[in-house]
């Protein structure tokens, strides 16, 4: 009962902290233009029943375009949800709406973690600070709109989770292959970076619980995770020689 209150709470503050962005219907960010013309043409392809649109049919002018040949598609199945929903959204709403929807579930995800460790109270503490960090919620949201870092949030309270069942002796290989995966499908820098820091974490785990049998176990779920993220990660690895970036930003 406390913890179904506590992800209430957390919904509700994620909607007070995007209530500016929800109320004036007003977005920007260096690659909102990118963000609003990519959420569309991916809504409108999952609607005709294109589970993972690699290429959008519907850009320059119908020639199409690879842009999930290499960028990562998970925040833009989440921004496609308020599309589905209400198919005559308005399109600065849904990706709004899809937004806030991605700072919840952070918010959720680090809640989840931190109740391992705390009562709820302030774990539910924790998770809202979590939601309101600098560089997330200011930097990746508000200014740059990099809703492949925003998402990514969401997956690594869940990885440290999932690890620490994995080196107390519980279940979560499956868990932790998913949660990875998903880091995968959100946003490859950040999660190259988070992996280091990954390996770290899961070292001190291993050393403070006296638990190096448990290494081969992380390692599998790890390669688990990377060979379920590969619809993702071989196109984007084999096809980018015939990706000019310096395109992307051309305009007549």
């Amino acid at each position: 009962r406390n913890t179904l209150i506590s992800y209430i709470l957390l919904l509700l503050f994620a909607l007070l902290v995007c209530a500016p962005m929800l109320w004036f219907d007003k977005l920007h960010g260096h690659s909102i233009q990118l963000n609003l013309v990519w959420s569309r043409n991916f809504t409108l392809q999952l609607m005709q029943g294109d589970l993972y649109p690699h290429w959008l049919m519907g850009m320059n002018r119908g020639a199409g375009s690879p842009v999930f040949y290499y960028y990562a598609p998970f925040p833009f199945y989440v921004i496609a949800i308020p599309g589905l929903i209400f198919p005559g959204i308005k399109l600065t709403m849904q990706l709004a709406l899809g937004e806030w929807l991605l700072i919840a579930l952070s918010g959720f995800a680090f809640f989840h973690f931190a109740r391992r460790h705390f009562t709820s109270v302030p774990a539910l503490l924790g998770a809202m600070l979590y939601m309101v960090l600098p560089y997330h919620f200011e930097i990746d949201l508000w200014l740059r709109q990099d809703i492949g870092e925003l998402a990514n949030y969401i997956w690594m309270p869940l990885i440290l989770y999932y690890s620490e069942k994995l080196f107390d002796g519980e279940e979560a290989i499956a868990g932790l292959a998913v949660t990875y995966s998903l880091l995968m499908f959100s946003h490859l820098p950040s999660a190259l970076l988070f992996s280091i820091a990954l390996g770290c974490y899961v070292f001190v785990l291993a050393w403070q619980h006296r638990a190096w049998r448990f290494l081969p176990h992380f390692t599998v779920a790890i390669a688990i995770g990377i060979l379920l993220a590969g619809i993702y990660w071989v196109p984007a690895l084999f096809t980018g020689q015939y990706i000019h970036i310096e395109y992307l930003w051309w305009a007549p």
